[in-house]
């Protein structure tokens, strides 16, 4: 964990600007900005670590901040009426969380770092005085709430009328195309996540997630190594 925490602090060094940070072409900060870095700078106040199972905040928390995942996963969730867990999303570098809360201004949910992750605040307040001046940045924002709630819709398809197959191909290929917003890397992916949470999420049992792992490796859709996912072939997945 020490080496893992220490690469992450590395990647953006104190005094480095946003246009310097390695998640700088995928950050939803960025394009909200205009990339504007100097209004970028007004907007984003700090980078945190975040070690492996710390949280960034929790159900009923007063909205404070904007979190964009620099570097990392963050996994959102949370409890079911019987108690349980349900695992709501996974975050992955340029990001953002907590938008959920600005209606009611309290998080409905909880979010947690599932490695060692760097975030970004952007102080919601702040944020608002500089879309009352700027309309440009308001504009950018809306498009990202009616953004969010494109994908929102889209899981609840996913979840409601695919079968298990369609569910974690449609998942890969989700992941691969946010991962590759700021990683060259096409198809590589480090699943941060359990077996069990990913399945959770899909609403599939976490054998059910690991047979499929394996038969799609067998029919060459995808190598996996660990956590390592290669996603080999994407016509196929796409036709799931």
């Amino acid at each position: 964990m020490k080496e893992k925490t220490a690469a992450i602090t590395n990647l953006t060094p104190p005094g480095t600007s946003c246009s310097g940070c390695p998640a700088f072409k995928a950050c939803v900060a960025a394009r909200l900005c205009g990339h504007d870095t100097a209004l970028l700078g007004r907007v984003v106040t700090r980078r945190r670590l975040r070690r492996k199972g710390e949280m960034l905040y929790c159900v009923g928390d007063p909205l404070r901040t904007l979190h964009v995942v620099q570097a990392g996963s963050i996994r959102t969730g949370m409890s079911t009426c019987e108690g349980d867990v349900q695992v709501l999303g996974f975050h992955v570098p340029g990001d953002i969380l907590g938008i959920d809360a600005i209606g009611e201004n309290s998080h409905p949910s909880d979010a947690t770092a599932i490695e060692a992750s760097v975030v970004c605040e952007l102080p919601y307040p702040l944020l608002e005085k500089q879309m009352r001046a700027t309309p440009p940045l308001q504009r950018e924002f809306l498009r990202l709430l009616s953004g969010e709630i494109a994908r929102e819709k889209e899981l609840m398809c996913v979840l409601g009328q695919r079968n298990a197959d369609s569910r974690l191909a449609t998942c890969l290929l989700n992941l691969s195309e946010r991962y590759g917003r700021a990683d060259t890397r096409a198809g590589r992916l480090t699943l941060a996540m359990s077996r069990q949470d990913l399945g959770n999420h899909l609403g599939l049992a976490m054998e059910t997630i690991s047979r499929l792992f394996t038969r799609f490796q067998e029919e060459g859709l995808l190598s996996v190594a660990g956590r390592r996912v290669q996603l080999l072939d994407y016509p196929r997945l796409r036709a799931l």
